[in-house]
């Protein structure tokens, strides 16, 4: 397929904008939690969504951690306005409703209908999580992400699904495809590594570019 090809079937048909722009994987996004299906009980000490389990100084702590990976300016926004926006385009990029239930998939035929509900559940058995933050005591361990220590009082970030004993820094906790900051920790564990949602999928299955649901 020609980049002409795929890049006129990654806009809107009727505005011709960059489809992950549109204000239709804007709506009702909620956070992770909720996306997945699951119960958000966390206090939020910031603006944006922050882990939960974390004091209020941990919560500091964690967000100085982020300080390098901050977005400077998204759609002319600043400072927590700019992770917010980031949040927003995150959920609807990273965890796509189409790849995480049936009933937001419309144009999957019927032949495929059983291999994707298969597909989801051995997802979400083996591979779907979300990480653990947490504040590091003692002797310093190595990040899965850069191999720098992460250094006692550090805030770091467990990945259960890649391995028990397994830290990454907050900053070093990204898609092992796209490089982004996996939002709210939210990430999926092949060979090993850490993938958002949308490119474990593409790993496993091909994508379709014009509806952009997995086939």
């Amino acid at each position: 397929m020609s980049e002409l090809v795929v890049a006129a079937t990654k806009t809107c048909k009727s505005c011709g904008c960059d489809r992950l722009q549109h204000s239709v994987y804007h709506e009702e996004l909620g956070s992770v939690r909720d996306r997945l299906g699951l119960r958000d009980t966390r206090v939020n000490h910031h603006a944006y969504d922050s882990p939960p389990g974390l004091t209020a100084k941990q919560t500091e702590l964690f967000w100085a951690s982020l300080a390098e990976r901050a977005p400077n300016s998204v759609g002319g926004a600043t400072g927590a306005a700019a992770w917010r926006a980031w949040r927003i385009r995150a959920l609807a990029t990273q965890l796509p409703k189409q790849d995480l239930s049936l009933s937001h998939c419309r144009h999957l035929d019927d032949a495929h209908r059983k291999q994707f509900e298969d597909f989801v559940a051995a997802r979400n058995e083996i591979a779907l999580d979300i990480g653990i933050a947490y504040q590091h005591h003692g002797a310093s361990i190595e990040c899965m992400g850069c191999s720098k220590p992460i250094r006692n009082g550090s805030i770091a970030v467990q990945a259960p699904r890649i391995g028990e004993e397994v830290a990454y820094h907050p900053a070093c906790f990204t898609c092992s495809d796209c490089g982004e900051l996996l939002v709210e920790l939210s990430y999926c564990a092949l060979d090993g590594r850490p993938y958002c949602v949308r490119h474990y999928s593409e790993r496993l299955k091909p994508r379709c570019h014009a509806c952009d649901e997995i086939e």
